[in-house]
C-alpha cells in the first residue's frame, strides 16, 4: 500500500491527527532554525566581544570594558562579564575590597549566568 492509496483510505479523525503532527513538526522546525540562528549570532558577537574587552583591561579602561559589554546584547560572555565588572568597578576604584564585596560580586556573576 503506497502512501496516497494510505491517505485515500483514512478517516476525517486520522486526517486530522496527520495535519495536526504536520503543523507541530514545522512549528517545531522553525523554533530549532531560530535558536540555532540566535546561538549563531551569540558565537560571533562574543568572538568579536573577547579580543576588545581583552584589550581594555590589559589598559585598565573599565568604563569602556562595562559599555563594550552593554554593547553587545547576544553574547553570554558579555553579559557575564559586563555585569561582574559593572558590580566590582566601584571597589577597585575606591580600594578598599572587603570579603562581603568578592562575595556580592560572586553572587552578580551567578545571577547573570542564570539569565
Amino acid at each position: 500500500m503506497s502512501l496516497i492509496e494510505l491517505w485515500h483510505s483514512m478517516g476525517m479523525f486520522a486526517k486530522g491527527i496527520v495535519y495536526t503532527l504536520l503543523i507541530m513538526s514545522v512549528w517545531s522546525l522553525s523554533i530549532m532554525v531560530q535558536k540555532w540562528w540566535y546561538l549563531r549570532s551569540a558565537q560571533a558577537q562574543t568572538r568579536k566581544f573577547a579580543p576588545e574587552f581583552s584589550q581594555f583591561l590589559e589598559e585598565d579602561n573599565l568604563t569602556e570594558a562595562i559599555n563594550l559589554a552593554e554593547n553587545y546584547k547576544k553574547s553570554h560572555v558579555a553579559k557575564v562579564l559586563g555585569g561582574a565588572l559593572a558590580e566590582i568597578k566601584p571597589l577597585i576604584q575606591d580600594g578598599s575590597v572587603t570579603v562581603s564585596d568578592i562575595n556580592s560580586a560572586e553572587r552578580a556573576v551567578e545571577r547573570e549566568m542564570l539569565m
